[in-house]
């Protein structure tokens, strides 16, 4: 709230941490596959492991089991969170 209002130790606070470029390529990544697991009637579905293994194979890309995670981490943080009618 104080953030809105323009406190700038607020939005400080809220502003991440940033990124090694190292692990540019998973934001990268991580852009081009949220939202590909379809939507529900709450909003777009989590990305699961048959998503990113499709993606994986179709495009070529060979992800670790630590990039695996860190990609679906980063799409719960990416998707919009649906409102609450």
């Amino acid at each position: 709230m104080a953030a809105a209002k323009g406190n700038p130790d607020a939005r400080r606070a809220l502003a991440g941490p940033d990124y090694p470029e190292a692990v540019q390529y998973l934001l990268d990544w991580a852009r081009e596959l949220v939202g590909r697991s379809g939507a529900t009637m709450a909003g777009l579905a989590p990305l699961g492991f048959g998503t990113i293994a499709d993606w994986a194979r179709l495009t070529g890309r060979h992800p670790s089991p630590a990039d695996v995670e860190a990609l679906l981490q980063l799409d719960a943080a990416m998707r919009p969170v649906p409102r609450k009618e």
